[in-house]
């Protein structure tokens, strides 16, 4: 549905109530649709907005993330970023997200969705308007860690650093075997290091570490509030990337 070029379109204020719509709109589109975090965020900026009969069309750039604890840091997790189509009703619901095409076509589909005058602002997204939509989207996280009285560093996984097996000298062909304990326990992280997980109101820390001079690498699943209280243990054999059983 491209609607930039409908003649029976006219610009409209983009109002407190379009832009809280569009907020909605990306919450409520993408949930469910990534690895799911414990809190989700978005950002956006408008370029502009028209307006039909019936309709609402609004031309943006958005940002969704969701956002978990890995290594004590409050990590953007998941998400997307790109330019959007947001269509609302005349209440301001949400009828439809429009994305451009993936690869070759993308530069085409961007010139067929949105007006002229707002194709350069999107294939050119400004450094101006994209950490716009990143801060927008760390207030979010920020918002809910003091909700649930925690302190925590926010930031995306680039920011941080995430020590793995063979960094610490674990040969390939083990860390490689470790992805059957991640797939068959896909809780774990892929790194040496935790995450932490929600689970029936109860938070979970998963964790990975590895002893070097036991040649030991092991997982636990145990009880945030309770370190003690040991859920899982799995302990494999780092030369051999074969489990132990104790």
């Amino acid at each position: 549905i491209l609607l930039s070029g409908c003649a029976n379109t006219s610009r409209v204020n983009i109002t407190t109530e379009i832009d809280n719509a569009v907020s909605n709109a990306i919450l409520t589109h993408n949930k469910d649709s990534f690895y799911e975090g414990e809190c989700q965020a978005e950002g956006h900026v408008i370029f502009d907005a028209k307006k039909t009969d019936d309709r609402i069309i609004v031309y943006s750039y958005i940002g969704y993330s969701e956002y978990g604890f890995e290594n004590g840091n409050f990590v953007d997790i998941s998400g997307i970023s790109c330019p959007a189509v947001i269509i609302l009703d005349n209440n301001y619901s949400l009828i439809e997200i429009q994305y451009p095409e993936d690869g070759s076509y993308y530069g085409k589909s961007i010139k067929k969705m949105f007006p002229k005058s707002c194709v350069n602002d999107v294939l050119n997204l400004s450094d101006k308007n994209e950490k716009s939509i990143n801060e927008q989207q760390k207030e979010y996280a920020k918002s809910y860690l003091k909700s649930i009285g925690r302190e925590a560093t926010v930031g995306t996984m680039s920011d941080f650093k995430y020590p793995l097996l063979t960094d610490m000298g674990v040969s390939v062909e083990v860390s490689n075997r470790m992805d059957y304990y991640i797939l068959k326990n896909e809780q774990y992280p892929y790194w040496i290091g935790n995450k932490e997980l929600i689970e029936n109101g109860i938070r979970y820390v998963y964790q990975m570490d590895y002893n070097k001079s036991e040649n030991k690498i092991i997982y636990t699943k145990y009880e945030y509030e309770n370190p003690n209280n040991i859920i899982e243990k799995i302990i494999v054999d780092s030369l051999t990337g074969k489990e132990i059983k104790e």
